[in-house]
């Protein structure tokens, strides 16, 4: 029988793959086999997605993401690999009466096609950066995957497109659906401006209509205008959307506000080097007047050539901390060493997490030393990430004590307005 009289949501291309019998074990996956990927008590199948290609599988079907390696086997072999995770959750969402699924589509997912038997009734591309490259290996290989997703969305779907990115109309030049662009020149479809922008929030006009919002950022301000049109092109009424702006609350961890008064403290997510520059300049304009401390890493097992652009955007600041961040199975000390700068600025702060809590250098962690030949990837642990409220306080001098935090992937933002004489700063 066909791969489709099997599982509904199978791509198109892949939907007249011939199927003999559905097998759970990998060491039964010949041709001809449909082998599925099961976790089980002891052993998680989709370790063994890889041999059971190798030994001739014709499709594969799983729930997790699958290793970049493993990924490029299957498609070399020309083997499908079928997501049902992702249908299941979007089941779940029309048993709750949502009527829109509004989804980031990871580059990941693009490149092995996790989301290929999605129908999406639109795709927006907001900007793209150096991330994922440990992945992609190049930014232009990055690049490709996102403008296949474009390029497959169907003719009765909707492109939307950053007009202001150098790579805005690249991006939607080969697709088949109605293309609109968003951005703050005449071509956007509803263009924005800024008019005003302070801590509690923004002044701005999308299309003819004044907006207010609680949101922060002139990057936020293009995403909001994004959001807004992709609504106008779904059919909503532009006049329900843009009463609905000033309710925005955003999303925690993006420019969130977690202290305001003498001291401003914001939190953000920004893991590219572009993103952490656009959040610390909007930091620097809301307190002019004010001192700029960031605490920044990078996460461990991720990209790592991003790492000194990421570690030059926070030695921007008046006292720039650098951390570990989350170093899952690295050395706390070689991951934050390895985002700091080679020539690091009087001042510049090092946090090192540990398993037993956090300690603070003025000078930048020792070289680590090479690995030896008995280390191996699969001996490697997952450390243990530690709440905020229980990492360890190490002091940066006598009049301010950021807290090092280890286990998160953000990056802390805390600026103190001029007149502040304690200089103390909170991390949360």
């Amino acid at each position: 029988m066909r791969l489709s009289e099997l599982i509904e949501t199978v791509p198109a291309a892949d939907r007249d793959v011939r199927i003999a019998h559905a097998v759970g074990d990998a060491r039964a996956a010949g041709p001809g086999a449909l082998f599925v990927a099961r976790k089980g008590t002891t052993v998680d199948g989709h370790a063994f997605v890889a041999d059971a290609a190798r030994d001739g599988c014709s499709a594969v079907v799983g729930a997790d993401e699958l290793p970049r390696q493993v990924a490029a086997l299957l498609r070399e072999r020309g083997v499908p690999y079928v997501p049902v995770e992702l249908q299941r959750l979007l089941a779940q969402t029309v048993a709750a009466g949502c009527r829109y699924c509004f989804m980031k589509a990871t580059s990941h997912a693009i490149d092995q096609r996790r989301t290929a038997a999605v129908d999406f009734d639109g795709g927006v591309f907001t900007t793209l950066d150096h991330d994922h490259l440990d992945y992609h290996r190049t930014l232009e290989s990055y690049a490709a995957v996102e403008r296949r997703f474009h390029a497959d969305l169907p003719a009765s779907a909707f492109a939307l497109g950053n007009a202001d990115s150098a790579r805005g109309r690249s991006m939607v030049a080969a697709t088949g659906a109605s293309v609109a662009f968003y951005g703050t020149g005449a071509d956007a479809l509803l263009p924005w401006s800024l008019r005003r922008c302070d801590e509690h929030g923004m002044a701005m006009r999308i299309g003819p209509h004044r907006v207010r919002t609680r949101l922060l950022g002139e990057h936020t301000a293009g995403s909001l205008a994004a959001a807004v049109t992709a609504a106008t092109l779904l059919g909503e009424n532009i006049e329900r959307v843009i009463e609905a702006v000033p309710l925005l609350r955003g999303a925690p961890g993006r420019m969130q506000r977690v202290a305001s008064g003498p001291v401003l403290g914001l939190v953000d997510y920004a893991h590219t080097p572009a993103a952490l520059g656009a959040a610390l300049a909007t930091a620097r304009r809301l307190r002019p007047g004010g001192k700029l401390i960031v605490v920044g890493g990078c996460g461990g097992d991720k990209d790592r050539q991003k790492r000194p652009a990421m570690g030059a955007q926070i030695a921007t600041a008046d006292l720039p901390i650098f951390t570990s961040d989350n170093p899952r199975s690295e050395d706390p000390s070689r991951s934050s060493q390895r985002c700091s700068p080679a020539s690091p600025r009087p001042g510049a702060a090092w946090c090192t997490s540990s398993s037993t809590g956090a300690a603070r250098s003025s000078s930048p962690p020792p070289s680590p030393a090479p690995p030896t030949s008995s280390s191996s990837p699969a001996r490697a642990t997952k450390r243990r990430t530690r709440s905020p409220a229980s990492s360890t306080r190490s002091t940066t001098g006598p009049s301010s004590r950021p807290r090092c935090i280890q286990g998160q992937d953000r990056h802390v933002v805390t600026h103190l307005d001029a007149r502040e004489r304690t200089g103390r700063a909170r991390a949360v």
